[in-house]
């Protein structure tokens, strides 16, 4: 007769509820880093008006050591209620230095004290900076914080580079990947770089394993990371701030104006579009500072810039644009007419309710120059 359970069960030593277990976590691994502060400049403080035109937010200045720059590396790229930070970078000024602390988790068991390093951490600087951080990291944080009774504080800020560092050089470089903003921005190389899609697979070979240089590669991807932040944010001010003394390129010029135009700051505005007025951008920079010099009543100035615009790419709207200056503010009719029909010829492009309203304005302005014309005879 065959074995019950109970007595396979016994056989191998589970019987009395016995397991065989390691020895339970007293702490995760933590590697402390530090760089000398003229190799990270991070101006102190940081202007509010620099923070206020990057972010489009109210801001106060923020003295340098209540910067924390953070950056995690994760079991899951999507996120998700699985998904664990297994290794936590943490970035902060402290007098000379800038320290760069690293949290890693050797096995799950070990996540609380990750998190309580962590909140440690955002309590002494308590302003974030981040990578896409607003949409990941932090609510990825937030959400373990949760799983283990944790309250992450309330932090001061929360600057994420990614949305400014777009609207700066995103039209120059396209993918704004941190790594693209290294190569094409600060000029920094990385060598041997682990790719950050083969992250989560490193850790799951790590639990396997158990061999720790295999997450040696995911620190070094982790230190650039965090060394970077600092540098982003400093070039981010100085564009925000001196423009034309710190950017060089038409089109990064081109990007900073329409920020500062959006900010209110017209005039500076005005100097970036004038800048960035030659090679591709050409066409968009007199355009943008016609629309500019028409919004702040400078009409002469506004019809020059679409003509000159209009000089190098023929367009309906720009067009049209110009027509109306020259109708309602310069009273000048002829040019207005020849701008509108101008506009007729170039309208292909669009629909026949667009190309219905050109002809509309075409005959009206007509009508009003004979009836001009009749007056004065």
């Amino acid at each position: 007769m065959g074995l019950s359970l109970r007595e396979k069960l016994k056989n191998a030593g589970m019987a009395s509820g016995k397991r065989e277990t390691k020895p339970q976590s007293q702490d995760c691994f933590v590697r402390v880093s530090r760089y000398p502060l003229k190799d990270l400049f991070l101006r102190d403080p940081v202007p509010a008006q620099a923070l206020e035109r990057i972010d489009g937010k109210p801001w106060q200045g923020i003295a340098r050591q209540k910067w924390l720059f953070l950056d995690t590396e994760t079991t899951g790229l999507s996120g998700g209620a699985g998904t664990v930070a297994f290794l936590v970078g943490l970035g902060y000024f402290d007098g000379d230095d800038y320290v760069l602390e690293q949290l890693v988790l050797r096995d799950y068991d070990e996540e609380p004290y990750l998190i309580d390093h962590m909140i440690e951490r955002v309590r002494e600087h308590p302003v974030l900076c981040t990578y896409n951080g607003a949409s990941f990291d932090v609510p990825l944080l937030r959400s373990r914080c949760i799983m283990w009774r944790r309250r992450m504080p309330c932090e001061e800020g929360h600057l994420d580079l990614l949305h400014p560092v777009r609207r700066i050089w995103g039209l120059r470089i396209g993918k704004c990947t941190l790594k693209n903003v290294e190569e094409t921005v600060l000029d920094i190389r990385r060598e041997d770089d682990l790719p950050g899609a083969q992250v989560p697979e490193r850790f799951f070979r790590y639990l396997k394993e158990r061999d720790f240089m295999l997450l040696e590669d995911v620190l070094r991807h982790n230190v650039q990371d965090i060394c970077s932040l600092p540098l982003i944010l400093e070039r981010l001010i100085g564009a925000h701030m001196n423009p034309l003394e710190s950017m060089a390129d038409a089109q990064d010029l081109f990007s900073v104006g329409k920020v500062l135009e959006k900010r209110g700051n017209s005039e500076l505005a005005g100097k970036c579009y004038r800048a960035s007025d030659r090679g591709s951008v050409a066409v968009l920079a007199r355009k943008k500072l016609a629309d500019l010099e028409r919004r702040t009543g400078h009409y002469g100035e506004a019809a020059q810039q679409y003509e000159r615009a209009l000089a190098i790419r023929r367009s309906a709207k720009v067009h049209i644009a110009a027509a109306k200056v020259y109708e309602h503010k310069l009273k000048d009719l002829d040019r207005a007419l020849e701008h509108t029909r101008k506009a007729l010829l170039v309208s292909d492009g669009f629909d026949e309710q667009v190309k219905m309203d050109i002809q509309k304005r075409y005959f009206r302005l007509l009508a009003k120059k004979r009836r001009q014309e009749n007056g004065n005879s």
